[in-house]
């Protein structure tokens, strides 16, 4: 075997040995997650969902008082 051929087969075994550890590690399981990094997720898109709840609720209040003195000026 020349050094071609033996260069070509140590490709070919690398390159299966790495195709066959990338294989095992698609298939395992993922990772357990931190329960505390996930309260700490679920916390802060809490408190995002409240902040924009309330600045709908502002805007909210300005479109109704600019309905109230659109009314008012028809009459």
């Amino acid at each position: 075997m020349n050094r071609r051929q033996r260069a070509a087969l140590l490709l070919a075994v690398l390159y299966f040995y790495i195709a066959g550890i990338w294989t095992v590690l698609r298939l395992l399981p993922p990772a357990p997650t931190d329960p505390r990094t996930d309260a700490s997720a679920a916390r802060a898109a809490m408190q995002q969902i409240h902040s924009d709840l309330a600045k709908a609720e502002a805007n909210l209040l300005q479109v109704k008082r600019a309905l109230q003195r659109l009314q008012g000026l028809q009459r």
